[in-house]
């Protein structure tokens, strides 16, 4: 068995991550919000589905990045995690 393992492989893709970001702005109240990205519709947003073997789960770093952008987690009336947002304007 070789003493090198091949370490897990993460995939993001930027221009989903500025194309989320150019669209929407963060909204902190649900009531406010356009629209709730529950973990399913982020996944699908991302195409951030479950990983092959050999790959990691990208929604973690997906997740990283926006809330380093401002798109913080919440939880919905329904207790589910979500992202609150409005379409950025103009």
């Amino acid at each position: 068995m070789s003493q090198e393992q091949q370490q897990p492989i993460l995939m993001v893709i930027d221009q989903l991550v500025e194309t989320f970001i150019d669209t929407y702005e963060p909204e902190a109240n649900e009531y406010e919000a356009e629209e709730v990205f529950t973990m399913g519709k982020l996944r699908s947003f991302f195409c951030a589905y479950d990983p092959k073997p050999g790959f990691v789960d990208p929604i973690g770093e997906y997740l990283r990045i926006l809330g380093e952008n401002g798109f913080r987690l919440n939880v919905t009336m329904d207790g589910h995690p979500a992202i609150f947002v409005n379409r950025r304007r103009g």
